[in-house]
């Protein structure tokens, strides 16, 4: 059991990270070509939705006895937590 959960927490922290950093390569591209902007944003929420559910459908599938799910999507809530705390603090 012990094994399931470290394995879903370094599944979801990595994950979480990626996530973030495609974001982040996102929101850097669109603020450099302004006129695409539009068309990178939905590209990069299409890709970030794609990874998330690519590793929850693997994990509750053929992961379901080596993988503790519930350690994954908690760092990806925390990630959003975290995210929305930064993004309210910045705001002028």
């Amino acid at each position: 059991m012990m094994n399931a959960d470290m394995l879903g927490i370094g599944i979801g922290l990595t994950t979480a990270v990626l996530d973030a950093l495609l974001m982040l390569t996102g929101m850097r591209r669109a603020a450099r070509n302004t006129q695409k902007a539009s068309a990178i944003v939905t590209t990069t929420l299409v890709a970030r939705y794609l990874l998330l559910a690519a590793v929850l459908v693997v994990a509750l599938t053929i992961g379901r006895e080596r993988v503790n799910a519930v350690w994954i999507i908690i760092p990806l809530i925390v990630q959003k937590a975290i995210l929305l705390v930064l993004s309210v603090r910045m705001k002028p």
